[in-house]
């Protein structure tokens, strides 16, 4: 049988939420505020973030957006424009309609949105060659969004869009910049003494290229013996050719006008190896020397520094640019200058390194450190005069007696002492706990000490060490430079007008023939390689 179910109370039924489907549009993040020059090309205008609400899946079938510009001309100055996802382009390249604004449609699109995915286009324009320059950006504004954009939902319905578009500014120039600078110090370019008959780094320009790629087309260099000459008559006998690099590949290479010490180079851009900066990155370009030998014409003690003229300059992009910006190591409107480079016939090394005992005693001839003096393989070094400076804790050394200081040739098995007549040195009161004080020796030999050409020396200094306190002592040594010879180099003379003035370390490159201590080829301690030198402790604890 049958019967009739009555419910004793009334029934409600579940919620049902009706969604209808949506599309949201917004600006992307991506493409900022930026540059492009005229004939650029796949120049990003402008990202759109096309957002599919929750309902459905939805189909983009056409987008139209229009150009806000000052100067730039959107419809004459736009060669073509497409829409991009990702690498991919999705729509068919467009040209811009003229209109009181400017505008582009894109139509025949078939862009499909994952319900609640975001997918983000952008459109990338090449710019005319001839295009004017200013500003331009795209916009979809939210009165215009509905009527601008055509979307469907998954069962071919339209949708009523809603967001709006507004691009960053772009701007349109007619050529990229570069801003040149001297490279940071490297162990290559930080100021130094070069050995005459090689080819030795003078400087490394920084070259930064803003809104292209450039290549160096045209470039003045040269050689000065000033931080601030822009020519010089008395630097080309001391070069036979002047090389650039782009890392290790040489460029191109030219002498340098003995009138003026610079050389022109032209026709970069067409060399086996250019010289292309990327845009908005840096390079090095590498300025090289080839040096002349004394005997050729180098002159011993000759400054050196590398020039780069702010004229006769072209770097090349869509155009032809003459100027740079000048940063780091440039002055004024001149050029840019590398570090100061001194020019010898040959050149010291020096190195330290812990006495042989380095257990502090009372001693007479207490072993305190040593140090090594090498030459280069061009020629021979003579070592005339050193300085050398002692701290003490808690112990005294004295200072106040010649004879309270001496050296040995650690390599040859030879004494300096001031009783044998071979080695004499200033003195000082004695120095006690917490006192330190700096004293210069001397080889008495005629012509110093001579380290031959491409050997070395070893010596290690002894001190007068009278007292050592209970508890931990110390003494330290190290070999110093005169505060005026670490800023500039003496001009080559005898040997007793470099020791009547303040220098400390005193060596000779033997560049005169005949060499000896009233020939004018005696040097200072400016740029000798390992000094002034770190300090070596004996101590006891």
């Amino acid at each position: 049988s049958t019967s009739d179910i009555v419910p004793s109370s009334g029934i409600t039924g579940n919620t049902m939420t009706v969604a209808s489907a949506s599309l949201t549009v917004s600006t992307a993040g991506t493409p900022a505020a930026q540059t492009y020059v005229v004939g650029s090309e796949g120049a990003e205008i402008v990202g759109i973030n096309l957002k599919a609400g929750d309902a459905s899946d939805v189909k983009l079938t056409s987008l139209k957006m229009e150009f806000v510009a000052s100067g730039f001309d959107p419809s004459n100055d736009i060669a073509k424009i497409a829409l991009f996802d990702g690498s991919n382009r999705i729509s068919d390249w467009e040209s811009v309609t003229n209109s009181t604004n400017d505008y582009v449609l894109f139509d025949n699109l078939s862009v499909n949105i994952e319900k609640g995915q975001t997918k983000t286009l952008v459109a990338k324009a090449d710019i005319q060659a001839s295009a004017n320059t200013g500003t331009v950006y795209a916009r979809i504004t939210s009165s215009n969004v509905s009527s601008w954009i055509s979307s469907q939902d998954e069962e071919g319905n339209s949708i009523t869009e809603t967001g709006s578009v507004t691009g960053p500014t772009i701007t349109i120039a007619s050529a990229g910049t570069v801003t040149i600078g001297r490279a940071p110090d490297d162990t290559e370019t930080r100021a130094g003494l070069v050995v005459a008959g090689n080819e030795v780094t003078l400087a490394k320009f920084r070259f930064t290229a803003q809104h292209e790629d450039l290549t160096l087309k045209k470039l003045k260099v040269g050689v000065v013996s000033s931080s601030g000459a822009t020519s010089d008559s008395a630097t080309a006998d001391e070069i036979s050719m002047l090389k650039l690099y782009d890392g290790t590949n040489l460029i191109a290479e030219q002498p340098l006008d003995s009138s003026t010490g610079l050389a022109t180079f032209s026709g970069l851009d067409t060399a086996t190896n250019k010289f292309v900066v990327s845009k908005d990155t840096s390079k090095n370009l590498t300025v090289k020397a080839v040096l002349n030998t004394i005997s050729n014409g180098a002159d011993t003690g000759t400054s050196l520094y590398a020039f780069l003229s702010t004229s006769s300059f072209e770097m090349v992009g869509q155009n032809t640019i003459s100027t740079f910006s000048t940063s780091t190591g440039c002055v004024g409107t001149k050029g840019c200058y590398g570090n100061r480079k001194v020019i010898y016939k040959t050149v010291p090394t020096v190195e330290v390194a812990d006495a042989e005992d380095t257990l502090l005693s009372v001693n007479a001839e207490e072993p305190l450190m040593k140090f090594t003096v090498s030459a280069d393989s061009a020629e021979q070094v003579s070592l005339k005069r050193i300085a050398l400076t002692v701290s003490v804790n808690n112990a005294t050394v004295s200072l106040d007696t010649l004879g309270d200081v001496a050296i040995k040739d650690l390599t040859n098995g030879v004494w300096y002492r001031y009783s044998a007549g071979t080695l004499s040195h200033t003195t000082h009161t004695d120095i006690g706990s917490g006192q330190s004080a700096t004293i210069t020796i001397t080889f008495t030999d005629t012509g110093g000490i001579t380290i031959a050409a491409g050997q070395s020396i070893t010596f290690q200094v002894y001190v007068n060490v009278t007292s050592v306190g209970s508890g931990s002592a110390s003494v330290q040594g190290k070999l110093v430079l005169h505060s005026s010879e670490e800023n500039a180099p003496a001009t080559p003379n005898t040997y007793s007008n470099i020791a009547s003035g303040n220098n400390y370390f005193i060596w000779s490159d033997n560049s005169a023939i005949p060499h000896s201590e009233s020939s004018s080829d005696w040097l200072n301690g400016y740029k000798v390689e390992g000094m002034p030198t770190p300090a070596k402790t004996i101590s006891k604890s």
